[in-house]
């Protein structure tokens, strides 16, 4: 197996379209400005090798981060994990030369509703007028969310990160800085 094709999918998914705006709700500029300095590979709803998030009693993004030649990325985990909305993180390939790194997030509370529409292909009924004009959404995005366009409907594999084929190993990130 080709190392690109480990990880199925696209960066530009529904999950990065529609819910990953969301995570920069109420964060501070630390955290801003850390994810919008490192390569997101993908954004997902699930990691089939991590247990359920509806039995964990959380909604979360995992957030693909691409680690070759960006030292942000390293300065992002390590200042997350004392954050709040923190759930884990791991590196993803081998561990002598991983070069992608995940990171899970809640969603914060105010968009509850929204994944849970999102999962059940309710696009237009995800966000309120308010929260898309404060949102940073694509523009293409917009008239989806106010129910003035369709689109296909949620593909759970498309959004699902699947990786029972990869092998990975584990390690903590500070064993790397």
């Amino acid at each position: 197996m080709k190392k690109e094709d480990w990880y199925n999918l696209p960066k530009e998914n529904l999950t990065y379209k529609l819910l990953y705006p969301c995570i920069f709700y109420g964060k501070d500029i630390n955290f801003i400005t850390l994810l919008q300095n490192v390569n997101v590979l993908s954004v997902g709803i699930h990691d089939t090798l991590l247990n359920d998030p509806y039995k964990a009693g959380f909604k979360a993004l995992y957030i693909l981060l691409d680690c070759t030649e960006n030292k942000y990325v390293y300065d992002l985990i390590s200042w997350i994990r004392n954050m709040d909305y923190y759930v884990t993180d791991y590196p993803i390939g081998d561990v002598s030369n991983f070069d992608k790194f995940m990171i899970v997030i809640k969603v914060p509370k105010e968009f509850i509703q929204a994944y849970d529409k999102f999962v059940s292909s309710l696009f237009s009924e995800m966000y309120t007028k308010q929260q898309i004009s404060s949102l940073s959404f694509d523009k293409d995005v917009i008239p989806v969310l106010e129910g003035k366009m369709q689109i296909l409907p949620y593909n759970g594999y498309e959004e699902i990160f699947n990786y029972f084929t990869l092998k990975r190993n584990v390690v903590d990130v500070e064993d790397i800085l």
